[in-house]
């Protein structure tokens, strides 16, 4: 049965009229602003806890397969990622030995044009000392001769 808020008045008035406004607010302390009905018991509370350990259990759940997804998703992903790697590692190889003889046949081609220039240098070196070797030796020839000639012309 529903107290109405007239009743509850009455009921207050009396209570300060017969035990006092102390006691009557002691009393009042002990009982439930609202009515009985709006007063949880003890099965109300064990009910809203199953109700609540199947709803945890339920998301619970929910959680441990979004989870499993999602690490479906990364090991996917991260597989991939190691295609990828790999795959770049292949055309980094690949292009590191395309360098490296890119690299070998340059030098190799410097050293023939270094070899070839310098046996053309030690050609003209040999060429210039030989003729000035005889240029030398004409000269040293020819101050003998005009030594000699000068000795026996002045004699």
């Amino acid at each position: 049965m529903a107290v109405s808020d007239r009743e509850r008045r009455e009921l207050l008035e009396a209570l300060v009229g017969t035990i006092g406004p102390g006691p009557t607010d002691t009393l009042l302390g002990y009982l439930p602003p609202v009515g009985w009905a709006d007063v949880a018991t003890k099965h109300d509370l064990d009910h809203l806890g199953t109700e609540l350990r199947l709803e945890m259990s339920a998301m619970k759940s929910d959680l441990r397969a979004e989870i499993a997804g999602l690490r479906a998703d990364l090991t996917t992903e991260i597989a991939g990622l190691h295609g990828e790697t790999a795959g770049l590692r292949t055309d980094l190889t690949t292009e590191t030995a395309g360098l490296r003889t890119d690299l070998t046949t340059g030098l190799a081609g410097l050293r023939t044009d270094l070899t070839t220039g310098l046996a053309g240098l030690r050609t003209e070196l040999h060429v210039a000392l030989n003729t000035q070797l005889r240029w030398m030796v004409s000269l040293i020839v020819l101050v003998i001769l005009t030594v000699i000639g000068t000795r026996i012309l002045t004699r």
